[in-house]
C-alpha cells in the first residue's frame, strides 16, 4: 500500500448536555496514491476514537457481564475497517504522492448516529412484533435470522455513538448516568440474546420439516452458480435425488447451476447416523479448487430414505491427477480445464491399457471418501494417484554459448486395490522435451514420455 508516515490529534473543544463530550478529531496520512491515502487517514481516525474513548463507554459499564453484547464491544474497538459518519477527508497531491486529513465533529457524528439509531429502532419493533406471531419454527427461524444480522449492526451503532458521546478520562468515582436513549438497547441486547438462544437450541433438536432443513442448510449462502450435490453416507452410497429435502435446498438457493461443468460452487451433503432415528446431514460449499467456504450441519428424521450405489464396471480405473507447472523463471503457470483434460487423455492413452478411465467427480472427492466408500461412490476397484510436476528450463552446449531451452516432467504413479489397501504399487519416471517451440506443447510431450516410461 506504500504508507509513508501517519499522525492523529485528538483536541477537547467543550462539554454539551447529558455527558455529550464534543471534539475536533483529525488523522494525518501520506501513501503513494489517493485511495490508499484516505483509507489510511479514516482508519486512524477511527482507531483514535476507539483507543482514547472506547475503554470507557457506558455501554461497556451498564452490559460489563452480557457476553452477547461484550463480543460486540471487543469487535467495534478493534474493527479495522469502522465507518465514522459524518466523516471528511481533505486530499492534497505532493511531491512524494498524496496526504489525506480526516476530520470528524464528534457531536456531528453522534446526532447522525441517533438520526439513524431512530430509524432502525422503527423497523426492527416492526420485525421483532411480526416475530412475536409466529407460531412455527419456519417462520420463526426466518425472521430469527434476519432480525439477529439488523439488532447487530443497530447495537454496533449504539457503541459507536456511546464513543462518540462519553467524556474520555472521568475523574476517578465519578458514576456516569446512562442517558434514557440506552434503555432501547437494553431491550434490544435482550431481543439479541433471546434470539441467539432459540437459534442454538433449533440448531441441536431433531428437525422434520424439509422446508426448515432446507433453510437452515442453506443459511449463509448467498452465492450464485451453486451445483446441489446428492447426500452421501460414509459407505458412498448417496441419497436419492429426488428426496423432498434435496428439492427444497434447489429452492432455497439464489441462482442453482443446473450443470456441473458451468458450477461454480458445489454444495456437497454428508449423512451420519446419529440417534436411532435422527440423522446428522451437513452440507459443505466447495469452490471449483475444493476448498470450504462454509458449512451447516442439522439433525434431521429422514422418512424413508432410499439409498444408491454405484454398480461394478468391470475394466474401470479411478484416476486422481494433481499437477503443477513452472516456467523459466519459477513461476507457477496457471492450470486450466483443458490443461487438465490433456493430461487425463495422455494417461488413459499410455498407462491403462484399454482400460475405462473414471475421473473424479466434484460431487464425490475422492479425499473425503474411504476406499471402499469410493468403490461403492465410483464402482471400481482401482485407484491410480498421479502427481506431476513439470517445469521449463535452459542449459547450454559448449562450446556454443547460446541458452537452449527445454521442458522437464517428473510423474509420481501410484495404484492401490480398493478391496485390498495393503495392495499398492509405486512408481516415479522423469521425461525431458527438447526442443522447446511452444510452452505448453512441450511440456505436454515430456509428461507423456514419462508416462510411456511408467508402462
Amino acid at each position: 500500500m506504500g504508507i509513508k508516515s501517519i499522525s492523529f490529534t485528538f483536541l477537547v473543544l467543550s462539554f454539551i448536555a447529558n455527558d455529550l463530550f464534543a471534539a475536533q478529531l483529525s488523522a494525518v496520512a501520506t501513501a503513494e496514491n489517493e485511495l490508499d491515502a484516505r483509507a489510511e487517514a479514516l482508519r486512524q481516525l477511527a482507531e483514535s476514537i476507539q483507543v482514547n474513548v472506547s475503554s470507557q463507554t457506558l455501554v461497556s459499564s451498564q452490559f460489563k457481564d452480557d457476553v452477547a453484547t461484550q463480543e460486540l464491544v471487543d469487535t467495534v474497538k478493534t474493527s479495522s475497517d469502522l465507518t465514522l459518519l459524518g466523516a471528511e477527508v481533505f486530499v492534497m497531491k505532493t511531491k512524494q504522492g498524496y496526504r489525506a486529513e480526516a476530520q470528524l465533529d464528534t457531536e456531528q457524528s453522534f446526532n447522525l448516529y441517533l438520526t439513524k439509531i431512530k430509524a432502525e429502532q422503527v423497523l426492527l419493533d416492526t420485525q421483532i412484533a411480526s416475530y412475536k406471531e409466529q407460531t412455527t419454527n419456519l417462520a420463526k427461524f426466518a425472521l430469527a435470522n434476519e432480525i439477529t444480522l439488523q439488532l447487530s449492526s443497530h447495537i454496533k451503532d449504539y457503541l459507536v455513538a456511546t464513543m462518540l458521546a462519553v467524556k474520555p478520562d472521568p475523574k476517578q468515582g465519578e458514576q456516569m448516568k446512562a442517558p434514557t436513549w440506552l434503555q432501547d438497547l437494553a431491550s434490544k441486547n435482550q431481543w439479541l440474546i433471546t434470539l441467539n438462544n432459540f437459534l442454538d437450541a433449533l440448531a441441536t433438536s431433531d428437525i422434520t420439516d424439509p422446508k426448515l432443513g432446507a433453510l437452515m442448510l442453506v443459511k449463509g449462502i448467498s452465492q450464485q452458480g451453486v451445483f446441489t450435490c446428492p447426500i452421501f453416507q460414509e459407505n458412498g452410497s448417496w441419497l436419492s435425488k429426488n428426496n423432498v429435502l434435496s428439492y427444497e435446498i434447489d429452492k432455497k438457493l439464489t441462482q442453482p447451476s443446473l450443470s456441473k461443468k458451468q458450477a461454480s460452487f458445489f454444495l456437497i451433503g454428508h449423512a451420519n447416523k446419529s440417534t436411532s432415528s435422527g440423522t446428522t446431514i451437513s452440507y459443505q460449499l466447495v469452490d471449483t479448487n475444493g476448498q470450504v467456504q462454509h458449512e451447516n450441519h442439522i439433525n434431521y428424521m429422514l422418512n424413508k430414505p432410499s439409498w444408491q450405489s454405484q454398480p461394478q464396471i468391470e475394466n474401470a480405473v479411478l484416476a486422481s491427477i494433481a499437477f503443477e507447472f513452472k516456467d523459466k523463471a519459477g513461476n507457477k503457470i496457471p492450470s486450466n480445464i483443458t490443461t487438465t483434460e490433456q493430461l487425463y487423455t495422455l494417461v488413459e492413452k499410455n498407462l491403462l491399457n484399454k482400460k475405462q478411465l473414471i475421473t473424479e467427480d466434484p460431487c464425490r472427492p475422492i479425499k473425503q471418501l474411504a476406499p471402499l466408500a469410493l468403490s461403492n461412490a465410483y464402482g471400481t476397484e482401482s485407484l491410480i494417484s498421479i502427481n506431476i510436476s513439470g517445469s521449463l528450463s535452459t542449459f547450454v552446449l559448449r562450446p556454443d554459448p547460446k541458452e537452449h531451452e527445454f521442458a522437464l516432467a517428473k510423474v509420481t504413479y501410484k495404484q492401490q486395490n480398493l478391496f485390498n489397501t495393503a495392495q499398492v504399487e509405486n512408481r516415479t519416471a522423469v521425461g525431458k522435451k527438447f526442443p522447446v517451440l511452444d510452452p505448453n506443447d512441450a511440456l505436454m510431450n515430456a509428461v507423456e514420455i514419462a508416462l510411456k516410461k511408467l508402462k
